[in-house]
């Protein structure tokens, strides 16, 4: 985490502050809206600056969260990305200070194992622990692999070893 990569950087203009990255589709219950008020909360605070990127395709949710963003008045700390190229994923989580996946419910939970496989921390509620257990265990064998450079699985590879054919956090 926090690697610099300026091609990656430029590519979806991103800038220099700290970034928490949120991978996928933006849906309901992804609960950005929750991630968004926790932003507005910490620059009340004066905390410190981060940028909050929005990866996924264009959604009816995601205008909605849009909406939030402009009403808490945080245009300047959110941006979307749109799609990402899988082949920027790792990099792009690599980039990144932390994932956070505050989703009411998630099935494989694919955004927490692809930040795992690019060695970049996540967060997810207490509430979602059990559901996203399998994923930690999954990495942990991954991680043993030994054909993965360092002893870590790299980008959606991880993700794909165990799910041939299951979409990447790009395409959701």
């Amino acid at each position: 985490p926090g690697t610099i990569d300026e091609v990656v950087l430029g590519k979806y203009r991103l800038g220099q502050d700290p970034i928490v990255m949120c991978l996928g589709a933006v849906r309901e219950k992804k609960n950005l809206a929750a991630l968004l008020r926790g932003l507005a909360e910490l620059r009340k605070r004066n905390g410190p600056r981060i940028q909050l990127v929005v990866t996924g395709p264009e959604t009816a949710q995601l205008r909605r969260d849009l909406g939030l963003v402009a009403q808490l008045g945080l245009s300047r700390y959110v941006s979307k990305t749109g799609v990402v190229e899988e082949r920027d994923l790792p990099a792009l989580l690599r980039l990144a200070s932390v994932v956070p996946v505050l989703s009411k419910s998630e099935g494989f939970a694919f955004p927490v194992l692809e930040a795992l496989a690019s060695a970049t921390p996540v967060v997810v509620p207490r509430e979602s622990r059990p559901k996203t257990a399998h994923v930690i265990r999954i990495w942990r064998r991954l991680d043993r692999l030994p054909d993965c450079p360092h002893g870590r699985s790299s980008g959606p590879r991880a993700a794909t070893a165990t799910a041939p054919g299951r979409p990447t956090a790009t395409t959701r």
